[in-house]
């Protein structure tokens, strides 16, 4: 049997590191902050998806995307996930998009990518440590 931590997720199941590509620093430094409560403690965050050098990788990553960036968007970044074989979890979140996330969500999910929810922005943070626990 797998370890696991007080919560008694699997430690294999645990969200171990996370990518955050938004380009509000304002909504980054929440998300962040919020994950680290959640116990994830490696945490990168870039602002467009041409940024993205090295995604986190595995089962236990997980990246949280925002649709509308300043310079590409939240589809580019999908195909990017799709191209490089991406097997983490991923989190799709939008503002200005809102009418958008579902049609994002299935694009994703037709690609073979483990989306874990939709959500507009702000992002609720109950919302988000609930769907993180159940996806652990």
């Amino acid at each position: 049997m797998a370890e696991s931590d007080d919560s008694g997720v699997p430690a294999d199941d645990q969200i171990k590191q996370a990518l955050v590509l938004e380009d509000s620093e304002l909504d980054s430094d929440m998300v962040a902050a919020a994950l680290r409560v959640y116990g994830i403690r490696e945490i990168s965050v870039v602002t467009d998806v041409t940024e993205i050098t090295d995604l986190p990788s595995g089962k236990s990553s997980l990246v949280i995307l925002d649709l509308i960036l300043r310079d590409s968007d939240g589809f580019e970044a999908i195909r990017l996930l799709r191209e490089r074989d991406y097997k983490g979890r991923l989190l799709i979140v939008s503002a200005s998009a809102r009418d958008m996330i579902p049609q994002a969500v299935q694009l994703a999910r037709a690609s073979g990518l483990n989306v874990i929810d939709g959500m507009p922005k702000p992002i609720d943070l109950e919302r988000l440590k609930i769907v993180l626990a159940e996806t652990c």
